[in-house]
């Protein structure tokens, strides 16, 4: 085969581009780029985005993007859709980059119409349209695409764009997943734990998530430090390793994990005990509205924890966390409203919180609540409706609830015998 001296050079920078000698390669790809040799004004594009074998420079890369694109290089049409999708060397148009994306989409580049799926899906510059993303996805996903495979398992698992179907989930996670795409890995793993469209496996569950935490996927991570916690699919739980996945997600941000973490410094698992630590670990967790968090914030204010005991800042961290439905903050903002600490007593709002605690099967707060009913504490006296949560309470396993019920109930039937013997 005879090449042009263009195509020549743009084999040359190949070749140097593959022993890693980035500066010829960029010479070589140069010369060839300048007699007009698409795929090298392609590559010399790339060289100069990616800041290798020169200095950085997108304007640069986009002069030479286009130049290739206009002779209809499908790779760097994808790119050029690629840098006003994000904004890079020029200014960011949704509208532009969906332009150049279907331009190369049409030319069968699988990245450019993985991109096309996400613009459906997310609704970019363009009407949210979920079938389309699926049709992009589809697509870009039968060329091996790892993101469109991930993105295809997403859409059949919440049924969107397609009807629900958990195996066909199973399947494009699967696919996706093989070629290493942490997700992915991660979302297998979900899909083992709760057995939806495959059956129950713990050891592929570990195995799953050990391959997308070693990516660096803090769900994974999380997920890992709970079976360690738990014992999930283990002989023993491991509280060392638990602490050191939970570590390793909460560093990434992962609100869970900096709950857990927290956790186990305030109880000193595994860990030594350590209440600055725990307060740090839940105030970040709690930044992200985490109930758990929020809770414990309350308690450590509540009772001087680490910081100066402050009833104001217990009780909004307290309603913060009650606010999302969290029973132990329910219960304990009731607490403070009927002994009145650090607020006016309020037996009203007290037993109103009481209530939506022990709605949650929350004990103590069915206690309380049964025993501010009978005496008419903040509430219309109810003997009947009180009886009722202390036999939820028994119920639960609560003996001293019986024993209350004993003592309170044959009281009152005997008080009641002895008034009609009176009559």
């Amino acid at each position: 085969m005879i090449y042009s001296d263009a195509e020549a050079q743009y084999m040359f920078g190949k070749m140097c581009r593959n022993g890693r000698d980035y500066a010829k390669a960029f010479e070589w790809f140069e010369k060839s780029a300048k007699q007009g040799n698409a795929d090298a004004q392609h590559e010399l594009g790339d060289m100069y985005f990616y800041g290798v074998g020169v200095d950085r420079d997108y304007v640069k890369a986009f002069e030479w993007f286009e130049k290739s694109a206009e002779q209809g290089n499908a790779k760097a049409q994808y790119s050029i859709g690629h840098m006003y999708y994000f904004g890079q060397g020029v200014e960011q148009n949704y509208e532009i980059a969906t332009e150049w994306f279907k331009k190369s989409a049409g030319q069968n580049n699988a990245y450019a119409q993985d991109m096309l799926g996400d613009i459906y899906y997310y609704g970019e510059g363009i009407e949210k349209d979920n079938t389309k993303a699926f049709e992009w996805y589809t697509k870009s996903a039968e060329q091996e695409n790892a993101d469109a495979q991930y993105m295809l398992g997403h859409m059949y698992y919440y049924g969107q764009g397609i009807e629900q179907d958990y195996t066909k989930a199973f399947e494009w996670f699967t696919k996706s997943a093989e070629q290493g795409y942490s997700t992915a890995q991660y979302r297998l793993g979900d899909m083992y734990y709760y057995g939806e469209g495959t059956d129950e496996d713990n050891t592929k569950v570990f195995e799953w998530y050990t391959k997308s935490a070693e990516q660096d996927n803090a769900d994974a991570q999380d997920m890992l430090g709970r079976m360690y916690y738990y014992g999930y699919g283990m002989d023993d739980i491991d509280e060392a390793k638990a602490f050191e996945w939970f570590e390793k997600a909460a560093k990434q941000g992962n609100s869970d994990a900096q709950y857990m973490q927290g956790y186990m410094f305030y109880y000193g698992e595994s860990v030594e005990r350590d209440y600055d630590k725990a307060f740090k670990c839940f105030l970040k967790s709690a930044s992200k509205k985490d109930a758990r968090a929020q809770y414990m914030l309350g308690w450590m204010y509540n009772y001087a924890q680490s910081v100066k005991q402050d009833y104001t800042l217990a009780k909004r961290f307290y309603e913060e966390s009650a606010n999302q439905g969290y029973s132990l903050a329910q219960y304990k903002l009731g607490e403070m409203y009927y002994n009145g600490t650090g607020i006016k007593q309020d037996y009203t709002i007290a037993s109103g919180w009481y209530e939506k605690a022990a709605s949650k099967n929350h004990v103590g707060a069915q206690i309380d609540l049964a025993c501010m009913l009978y005496l008419g504490e903040g509430v219309e006296r109810d003997c009947t409706k009180s009886k009722e949560w202390f036999e939820k309470a028994v119920k639960q396993g609560y003996k001293g609830a019986q024993y209350i019920l004993d003592e309170m109930f044959d009281s009152e039937n005997a008080n009641d015998e002895d008034t009609k013997e009176e009559s």
